[in-house]
């Protein structure tokens, strides 16, 4: 038999084994798959229905494109696009000042990172009358926007496809504008607060809730995490106002009220519920074309020695890999994880309800059908829900940071009334008529502990629903800021 007869043989039998293996590797995938679905059927029709989320309770306002400044985020006039950049410029500026401030504010430091004159011997109050004076620079933007906030819950739009990522430049960029000014709007009430302007304290604060009201709107993960940045920054102003003593009477019943509007477990179900949504779409485009997806290779590590002509390469063969029945079994995986930081919570009674043993696994490893099946882990990137304890964590932490700053308000109007915080937490039930907040993590009593310094401790046990009296990694514990 010739030489080139016997290569040519050659050749083909090794063509054969590589497409016997790969056609091996399909069936496998399939098998795994297949039995993936099945038993993600069989849960789902056993699955009681989860209540419907009721609709928002605020009026609905303008598009978000229509508002001034915003405009030149959405819209393509030049003057209202020279008039965003040069807010976003100067609040860049500001924000850096800010990146390494604790509350309450320290205005001698601000100005010295501000780049603007200290005198010797400046007070802080000098030295907030002095920002007060530099943020008139603010004062059209803020105003417009205080105009804005009494319109209603404005209209965000659709939330951006998979592949339009000029919408998503544009959701980044508004939602980074709305946790500026609030920052904007939280130093501007200690400085008011600081030079004896208490109507004025409040005005800012009270628009900084206006935000955060925005902020709350169902979306996605990234609107969830972006708002409840912001609902911090809200508290953060609360909680400074017992330190420098800016808040009246009035005023601490009046952030009580704007405070319990707020609804940090609902947002972040909401989010979860626009995430699955958003994901459903993307595993819908993915199937029907997936050359619009870019391939990666960073999942299994840095690959910087690579050409991306390698990478690319590689990419497509992964995907040539993945049987639709395998990416409806990951598919099934990730919308499972999704329902599973879903119900974490009992949504009647504000309960954090623990995954069972097998969920919690789940949300634990990788989301895809196979630890093994690195090639779906490629496009799997692009889905990834992060780690489902973490996610888990910040509604509680946060719902937990709500209730406990109502209830320090309410024992700051006891101290004022009577002249010492209360012996137990039951003394403040007259400033809740509807039940004091319990602790989302057990449903029960927050722990309260008066202090022999006059203080008071106030704790949560957090998610692991043990109580370490407040001394714990995971319990959540009221913070008193410190005065500067």
């Amino acid at each position: 038999m010739p030489k080139l007869l016997r290569r040519l043989l050659r050749f083909a039998l090794v063509l054969l084994i590589l497409a016997a293996a790969f056609s091996g590797l399909r069936l496998w995938l399939d098998g795994k798959g297949r039995a993936i679905l099945e038993k993600s059927g069989t849960r789902a029709a056993s699955r009681p229905a989860r209540p419907a989320m009721p609709p928002p309770t605020k009026p609905a306002g303008p598009a978000i494109a229509t508002l001034p400044f915003f405009a030149g985020i959405y819209g393509t006039d030049p003057a209202a696009k020279a008039a965003y950049d040069a807010l976003v410029k100067e609040l860049g500026a500001f924000r850096e000042a800010m990146r390494t401030a604790e509350q309450p504010v320290d205005f001698i430091r601000l100005l010295k990172k501000l780049g603007i004159p200290v005198p010797e011997g400046m007070t802080q109050a000098q030295a907030a009358a002095a920002f007060l004076k530099y943020a008139e620079k603010f004062r059209p933007f803020l105003d417009s926007l205080h105009q804005s906030l009494a319109g209603g819950l404005w209209d965000l739009g659709p939330h951006p496809a998979f592949d339009d990522t000029k919408g998503s430049e544009r959701l980044v960029k508004a939602y980074t504008l709305l946790t500026n000014s609030s920052l904007l709007l939280g130093t501007l009430s200690q400085a008011y607060w600081l030079t004896g302007q208490p109507d004025l304290a409040l005005a800012s604060w009270q628009d900084m809730a206006g935000i955060g009201h925005q902020s709350s709107q169902p979306g996605s993960i990234f609107t969830y995490i972006m708002g409840a940045h912001i609902r911090s920054q809200m508290m953060d102003t609360a909680d400074t106002g017992f330190t420098l003593g800016g808040w009246r009477e009035a005023d601490l019943a009046a952030i009580s009220r704007s405070l319990a509007d707020l609804d940090p477990i609902d947002a972040y179900r909401r989010g979860l519920e626009g995430e699955r949504e958003n994901m459903a779409i993307v595993m819908r485009e993915f199937t029907l074309n997936r050359e619009k997806f870019s391939p990666s290779l960073s999942v299994i590590g840095p690959q910087q020695t690579m050409s991306a002509q390698f990478q690319d390469m590689l990419g497509r063969l992964s995907y040539s890999l993945i049987s639709d029945t395998q990416l409806a079994a990951n598919a099934a995986i990730i919308d499972r994880r999704y329902e599973i930081m879903t119900d974490s919570f009992n949504y009647r009674d504000r309960v954090y309800v623990p995954p069972t043993s097998e969920d919690a696994a789940m949300l634990e490893n990788s989301g895809v059908a196979s630890s093994s099946d690195f090639f779906t882990q490629w496009y799997f990137q692009i889905a990834n829900t992060g780690s489902g304890p973490n996610i888990i964590h910040n509604p509680i932490t946060e719902q937990s940071r709500l209730d406990q700053t109502r209830l320090a308000l309410a024992l700051e109007t006891q101290k004022r009334t009577t002249g010492s915080y209360p012996e137990t937490l039951d003394a403040l039930a007259p400033a809740f008529p509807g039940g004091l907040p319990h602790d989302v993590s057990t449903g029960q009593p927050y722990h309260y502990q008066k202090t022999p310094d006059g203080s008071f401790r106030l704790w949560g046990t957090g998610i692991d629903q043990t109580d370490n009296g407040g001394h714990g990694n995971l319990d959540i514990l009221y913070k008193i800021p410190k005065p500067q």
